[in-house]
């Protein structure tokens, strides 16, 4: 099983591979990052949008919190230095977050609303056999 430790660990490294990524994005021209360049989001802005759009719909969704982010796929910064403090800002409530982890939570079961509306469960305990299932009897949460 997943340590709360293990879980802080992979918080803090987040953060500074964040860090590194944004510091090397930035020294692109706003044209060059922001080019199309056949990925599947396009250009690196559009994809490090979506990286954020990813950590707060999961982080919503493990502090049960309401989803607060546009459709899937929408950007939601157009601007690199405020797209660039969405990320630090979303990588401290990550670490804020990873400080509270219990064992309890780890070792329970997460259960949560999908983008395209599903009901899903996944055992935190990260046992692989079983590691996403439709939750089919229990009521939808709002993350």
């Amino acid at each position: 099983m997943i340590s709360v430790e293990y879980c802080q660990l992979l918080a803090r490294y987040n953060r500074w591979m964040n860090e590194r990524l944004y510091a090397v994005v930035h020294e692109f021209s706003e044209e060059e990052r922001t080019r199309d360049r056949g990925a599947f989001f396009g250009s690196m802005h559009r994809t490090l949008n979506h990286i954020l759009w990813g950590d707060r719909i999961w982080l919503a969704r493990f502090t049960n919190q309401a989803r607060t982010v546009p459709a899937f796929g929408a950007d939601m910064y157009a601007d690199f230095a405020e797209l660039t403090r969405e990320r630090a800002t979303t990588d401290t409530a990550i670490l804020d977050w990873t400080g509270k982890l219990t064992p309890e939570w780890l070792a329970g079961v997460l259960e949560y609303r999908s983008v395209s509306d599903r009901d899903c469960a996944v055992w935190t305990g990260m046992d692989r056999r079983r590691a996403y299932v439709p939750a089919r009897d229990s009521p939808p949460r709002t993350a």
